[in-house]
């Protein structure tokens, strides 16, 4: 993936789409032919079936070539990421793919060592998670993140609240992130997260 990524790199989710939908349609073109003529179709019936399994067939070529295309594109963001950040919480947080879409979440915890068993699926992390955080809105481009986020389901000494989260890969193992904090009543906080990915320091 590394080295298809720099091709789609500087475009945005939607370009990466029409990338993908054109990339699909030359793809489905070739094969296309190469079987309509191969393929014996003496009455109204198989030419009937040939154009419904030629449709079905773009509409599958066209979803696994934007799969694709996608995960190449996000690949340097995407997975499991543990962070500190400079309010003094950690963070175990997952950027995936769902429905084409990017996603941000995470599960908050006071030390690095309950993020690691958390990572490590240990017995009782759950508990030791005090608050959770979904993204409301992500976008990708040019090798930045930008996010909506959203804290709930937290402890009664976290208090819910909603912020925006800007995240730069340093490298393949690493991100620097800033975030901008508002809770209801409060003066809006700013800080940094700074995040690797577990299995660099051996989770």
């Amino acid at each position: 993936m590394r080295y298809l990524h720099p091709l789609l790199r500087d475009r945005n989710i939607d370009g990466v789409r029409q990338a993908s939908l054109a990339t699909a349609a030359v793809v489905f073109s070739v094969l296309n032919v190469a079987v309509l003529q191969r393929a014996d179709l003496p009455d109204l019936r198989s030419k009937a079936t040939a154009v419904l399994i030629s449709a079905l067939s773009l509409a599958l070529i066209g979803g696994v070539v934007q799969r694709l295309f996608l995960l190449i594109w996000a690949w340097p963001v995407l997975g499991q990421w543990v962070y500190e950040s400079s309010s003094g919480n950690w963070g175990l947080a997952r950027i995936d793919l769902r429905g084409g879409e990017l996603t941000y979440s995470v599960q908050l915890y006071r030390t690095e060592a309950d993020t690691l068993a958390a990572v490590r699926g240990e017995p009782g992390f759950v508990a030791r998670c005090f608050a959770t955080v979904s993204s409301v809105g992500v976008t990708y481009d040019k090798g930045q993140v930008e996010l909506i986020y959203k804290v709930a389901g937290s402890h009664a000494d976290y208090e819910p609240r909603s912020g925006m989260l800007t995240l730069t890969p340093l490298s393949e193992w690493a991100m620097k992130g800033y975030w901008k904090s508002d809770i209801l009543g409060a003066e809006p906080s700013r800080g940094v997260l700074d995040l690797y990915r577990p299995k660099r320091r051996g989770a």
